[in-house]
């Protein structure tokens, strides 16, 4: 059997059986929302969720003893890989951290602007480097 018709058999088996898993994965997956996903991914998410604010209040000591928060998250959002999401109340600013797939952001805004969130690292070049000058990043 030459190269050829290994290649030609290939596509026939590939044809033939794609279909099939196809529709075993799709059941395997319908299988395990129905039995398993509806509480056991919230579960993890609400797992998720209460570990990274134990870790935000370790790691964070020094804001709780000045008086600090966690405010509830109340927008459920999708529990995927390790995404996970605090605010915390100090003062008058709200801080929230973000984790997901290995990646931390941590934005802040005003109390009274609670929808005007800023990444803290623009936030911190700005003071750094003064209101006049913009990042350049901010720049075509």
């Amino acid at each position: 059997m030459n190269s050829k018709e290994k290649y030609e058999l290939q596509r026939v088996f590939f044809w033939i059986f794609r279909p099939l898993v196809l529709v075993v994965g799709f059941v395997l997956s319908q299988t395990y929302h129905l039995l398993f996903g509806w509480w056991l991914d919230d579960r993890d998410a609400r797992k998720n969720q209460e570990n990274f604010a134990e870790e935000i209040r370790e790691n964070l000591a020094f804001l709780f003893k000045d008086g600090a928060q966690l405010i509830p998250y109340e927008r459920k959002y999708p529990p995927a890989f390790d995404n996970a999401m605090v605010t915390v109340a100090v003062g008058n600013l709200r801080f929230r951290f973000a984790r997901g797939r290995g990646d931390l952001q941590v934005h802040i805004t005003p109390q009274h602007a609670p929808r005007d969130w800023h990444e803290m690292a623009t936030v911190l070049m700005a003071i750094d480097r003064g209101f006049a000058r913009r990042p350049s990043y901010y720049r075509l």
